[in-house]
């Protein structure tokens, strides 16, 4: 997968750093690994942001990062590379291959209906195992049932 990191902002050259959730920032040279700030690596924590000639820059997550949950803030780089953020990206949940979509409305609601069916089928199973039934015959939701008919006058059938 590629361009995870994505920005909108008017200028030439922005570059981004990727941070865990301790502070460390990623090292992208040797061997890439997270570390504590050390002025003299400034360099090496440049991700490369492509402006697509339209404001929009779009960079590479680092693939070697293994998964979880990383925040990458933008800069701007007509300045030293150690400049004020120009503005957090956000954050990315990263697998250790891609990035991980954050769910929208139509994930939430097609989980909502899915839980319901299940919901539903169990409940039903549930009445079809203590045999709650009304008059006829069908798995009847809800209610207080008692636990054994005691008048006989077709209340329901009841175990």
């Amino acid at each position: 997968m590629a361009d995870e990191i994505k920005i909108q902002y008017e200028a030439a050259t922005l570059y981004a750093r990727v941070y865990d959730g301790t502070g460390q920032v990623w090292n992208t040279s040797g061997t890439p690994a997270f570390e504590a700030w050390a002025d003299g690596n400034v360099a090496d924590y440049v991700v490369a942001l492509v402006d697509q000639d339209s404001g929009e820059h779009l960079g590479d997550f680092p693939a070697t990062i293994v998964s979880g949950e990383y925040q990458v803030i933008a800069y701007d780089g007509a300045g030293a590379l150690s400049d004020v953020a120009v503005s957090p990206v956000g954050k990315i949940w990263w697998d250790g291959t891609s990035e991980v979509p954050p769910a929208n409305q139509d994930d939430v609601t097609d989980a909502h209906g899915i839980t319901d069916a299940l919901i539903s089928a169990l409940t039903l199973s549930i009445l079809s195992v203590l045999n709650i039934y009304d008059d006829s015959g069908t798995a009847k939701p809800g209610g207080v049932y008692p636990l054994a008919e005691t008048s006989g006058s077709g209340g329901g059938v009841y175990p």
